[in-house]
C-alpha cells in the first residue's frame, strides 16, 4: 500500500513538472518520468496519461512517448486467463496468437488467426483489474490538488458528482460486455454512412473480460496527417464531424473516449478515405430534450436572438440558472465564441478559434461560474466534442460545419 501511495505521489509530481516546465528539455524529462510510471502500472494511471496525450496542445514528444509503449504483458503469462474466459483451451479456437503490440490502460490487444482463417483482434482485460483500479482510485482521491480544489470550492463546483461520474465510467469500461453492446449499437447507427467502419464482434468467443472482433487495418491520425493530401484530410474530417453530429442530435449516443488512439484511418480500394471507430468502453447517452436544446441554442446564437432565450436553453441543457446570472452580461459574447465554427457559412479554419484564450479574455476568473453551472452530462458531451475537434486540428481539416448541420435529418 505504501509503495502504491508513493507511486501515486510521484505521478502527481511528474504531471505538475510537465505542466510547469518552461523549456523543451525539461518537458521531455518530465514526460519520460511520467511514462516510466505509466509503464510500471496498468489501469487508472495510464488513463491519466491518455487524457494528457489527447489534448490538442500537448507536446508531440509526450504523445509519442505515451503511444510508443511496448511493454505489454507476455502472451505466455496471459494464457491461463485467456483459457478461463474462453471456457476452453485457446488452441481449440485460434491457430495463431501474436504477442501484443497494443498495450492499453486496462488490457491489451493481440492480432490472431482463427481456425477458420479469419483474422481477428483479441482484446484481453488484465487479470484483477477491477480491484487494482479501486485501489488506485482511493489513493488518487487522497491527493491534495492545489490550484484545482480551491477554485472548485470558491465557485461551488460539486466534486462529488464528478467523482461519481468517474466511478461510473470506470465500472462501464471494466465490463467488456457493456463495451460490446455499445459497439454493436454504434455500428447500427452508422450503418449505411459512407467512409465509416466498425469491427464485427464474435459474440460466441467473447466474455466480460475478453473480446474477439474482426481485425481492422489502418493508421493513427497523426500518421495519415503527414502523408495524406488536403482533400483526403478534409474528407476524413468531414466524416468525423458528420458522424459526431448525427450521433449527438439524431441518435443521442456518443463515443465518449475520443482519444486519438481510438480511431484508425485508411483508404479504400476506390481511393476514398475511411475512418474506423474502435473502443466503445466509454459511451455517452444524451436525453432527447438535451439534444433539442443544444440544436436550438446553436440556431439561436446564429440568429442573434436575445440572451434570455440562450439562458432558457442552457437551463434545458442542464445548466444552473443561478450560477449563470453573474455572467449574463458576457453570455452572448461567450456563446458566439463557443459556437463560432457553426456560425461560419464556409469552411472553418480551427487554428483561428483559440477558444481557451478568448473565453479567458471575456470571462477572466468568472469562467468558473460557467464551468460550475454545467452538469456532468454536459461535461461528458464537451469531452467527446473536443476529442473530435482535436482530430480535426491534427488533420488540419477545414470543414463547413454549417453545411454538415444542414445535412442532418433532425428537427429541433
Amino acid at each position: 500500500m505504501f509503495k502504491e501511495g508513493l507511486k501515486t505521489l510521484k505521478l502527481a509530481k511528474g504531471i505538475k513538472d510537465f505542466k510547469t516546465a518552461t523549456d523543451l528539455e525539461s518537458k521531455k524529462a518530465a514526460a519520460q518520468f511520467i511514462n516510466d510510471i505509466l509503464d510500471s502500472e496498468k489501469g487508472l494511471f495510464l488513463k491519466v496519461g491518455q487524457y494528457m496525450g489527447s489534448k490538442a496542445n500537448a507536446l508531440e514528444d509526450f504523445k509519442t512517448l505515451t503511444k510508443s509503449r511496448k511493454k505489454a504483458i507476455p502472451l505466455e503469462e496471459l494464457i491461463p486467463h485467456i483459457n478461463s474466459n474462453l471456457g476452453r483451451n485457446y488452441k481449440e479456437v485460434f491457430s495463431k496468437i501474436e504477442e501484443s503490440e497494443f498495450p492499453a490502460s486496462i488490457g491489451q490487444v493481440h492480432r490472431c488467426l482463427l481456425k477458420n482463417g479469419d483474422q481477428v483482434a483479441l482484446k484481453v482485460q488484465y487479470p484483477n483489474m477491477r480491484e487494482k483500479i479501486k485501489s488506485q482510485l482511493k489513493l488518487l482521491n487522497l491527493l491534495p490538488v492545489k490550484g484545482v480544489l480551491n477554485p472548485m470550492k470558491k465557485w461551488d463546483i460539486d466534486l462529488t458528482s464528478y467523482l461519481d461520474m468517474i466511478q461510473k465510467k470506470l465500472d462501464e469500461e471494466l465490463s467488456y460486455k457493456n463495451e460490446m453492446n455499445n459497439q454493436e449499437k454504434f455500428g447500427q447507427m452508422v450503418s449505411g454512412m459512407d467512409g465509416v467502419s466498425v469491427s464485427t464482434i464474435y459474440r460466441d468467443l467473447s466474455s466480460d473480460a475478453l473480446v474477439v472482433q474482426s481485425f481492422e487495418q489502418g493508421s493513427f491520425v497523426d500518421e495519415v496527417a503527414k502523408v495524406w493530401n488536403k482533400n483526403q484530410k478534409n474528407e476524413a474530417g468531414l466524416t468525423l464531424l458528420n458522424v459526431f453530429f448525427n450521433n449527438l442530435f439524431r441518435d443521442g449516443f456518443l463515443q465518449g473516449d475520443c482519444n486519438i488512439g481510438n480511431y484508425l484511418f485508411r483508404s479504400s480500394q476506390k481511393g476514398k478515405t475511411e475512418v474506423v471507430f474502435i473502443d466503445f468502453g466509454n459511451c455517452v447517452e444524451i436525453k432527447p430534450e438535451v439534444s433539442r436544446a443544444l440544436w436550438k441554442i446553436i440556431q439561436s446564437v446564429k440568429r442573434k436572438e436575445s440572451v434570455d432565450i440562450s439562458l432558457d436553453l442552457l437551463v434545458q441543457i442542464g445548466f444552473d440558472r443561478e450560477k449563470l446570472k453573474p455572467i449574463k452580461d458576457q453570455l452572448s459574447e461567450l456563446l458566439k465564441i463557443i459556437f463560432e465554427p457553426f456560425l461560419e457559412n464556409g469552411p472553418y479554419d480551427l487554428s483561428q478559434w483559440k477558444i481557451k484564450e478568448r473565453v479567458d479574455h471575456v470571462l477572466g476568473e468568472k469562467k468558473w461560474w460557467f464551468r460550475s453551472a454545467g452538469n456532468t452530462d454536459f461535461f461528458e458531451i464537451m469531452k467527446s466534442f473536443f476529442g473530435v475537434v482535436n482530430l480535426l486540428e491534427i488533420l488540419e481539416a477545414k470543414i463547413c460545419w454549417h453545411e454538415v448541420m444542414k445535412s442532418i435529418d433532425f428537427e429541433g
